[in-house]
């Protein structure tokens, strides 16, 4: 027998004797930084509850967590072994999580829960309180989407209001842009932007074409900090790239710098990423000498 699916299938049985029916988990393993994010802040208190976050947990550049527990010593990704190991009585993944590693789960009998849908505010409010059902921390779930609601209200009540809305778009080097059904489409349209790839139906994270992009003329570019040390930085290397140095807003410097974490954010955080957005707003038409916060 394959010595791997000895390793699983032995595994396997430690969890399957873990489990108790109807029982709340008491075990829980999250595979992803954003379920480290809410599931740190739903069981605040019982966070002997977690059993494994996930392997970017401890890296600032990708995750808010400030102090983990030092109950919560084990870090999984995607290794099946890693996950089986700690016998979870529950594993929190994502659509964008290795297929493979779910399937094997299932196969092992693991109760694993995906969340699937990252298109907006909603369905990351959605998660929090489907989350939050599954672990019995249903009050703690509500609470946090209403502080979520209430940082957005906070945030839109004190921005500029724009009789024309100036568009963005997301730089990315490999030139596959956020559309729609994107969280930060979502978001940016909240803060009082516009993404301009709506106005040619771009749907999703997909790639887009110098000849295309050439053409869309957007007034501000959305960036990740991780990209460059500076707006100046970012913009030197944006004229030296095909198409994106010929856009106005990269030859005018008007470019918006997010940290990394915060612009790719999954978790409850997107209400800050809203917030941050929305300092950010400038009013002024297409190709206006729009003043740039620096």
């Amino acid at each position: 027998m394959n010595k791997r699916f000895l390793n699983i299938a032995t595994l396997s049985l430690l969890f399957s004797a873990n489990l108790s029916a109807g029982a709340m988990p008491q075990r829980i393993a999250s595979g992803t930084v954003g379920t480290d994010e809410t599931l740190l802040v739903l069981l605040k208190g019982e966070e002997q509850r977690l059993v494994a976050l996930s392997t970017l947990a401890d890296n600032p550049k990708y995750s808010f967590i400030q102090e983990i527990p030092k109950s919560v010593k084990a870090r999984v990704g995607d290794n099946i072994e890693s996950l089986l190991f700690v016998k979870p009585d529950l594993v929190v993944l994502a659509s964008y999580s290795s297929a493979d590693i779910i399937e094997q789960l299932k196969a092992a009998k693991v109760n694993v829960k995906v969340q699937k849908a990252f298109g907006g505010i909603s369905d990351i409010e959605t998660n929090i309180k489907e989350l939050g059902a599954l672990i019995g921390k249903e009050k703690e779930a509500d609470i946090l989407v209403a502080s979520m609601e209430k940082s957005i209200a906070d945030a839109l009540a004190k921005q500029p209001k724009c009789k024309k809305r100036p568009t963005v778009i997301q730089y990315a080097s490999n030139y596959i842009v956020p559309g729609t059904d994107t969280i930060i489409d979502d978001i940016a349209e909240r803060a009082g932007f516009h993404n301009v790839l709506r106005d040619i139906n771009f749907k999703g994270w997909s790639p887009i074409s110098a000849e295309v992009l050439v053409q869309l003329k957007p007034d501000f570019i959305i960036a990740s900090a991780a990209d460059a040390s500076s707006k100046e930085a970012l913009q030197k290397m944006l004229l030296q790239a095909a198409a994106w140095q010929k856009l106005d807003a990269v030859k005018n410097g008007r470019i918006i710098l997010v940290p990394d974490r915060l612009l790719y954010t999954v978790s409850y955080h997107a209400a800050e990423l809203l917030g941050f957005l929305a300092t950010e707003l400038r009013c002024g038409g297409e190709g206006s000498s729009m003043p740039v916060k620096k």
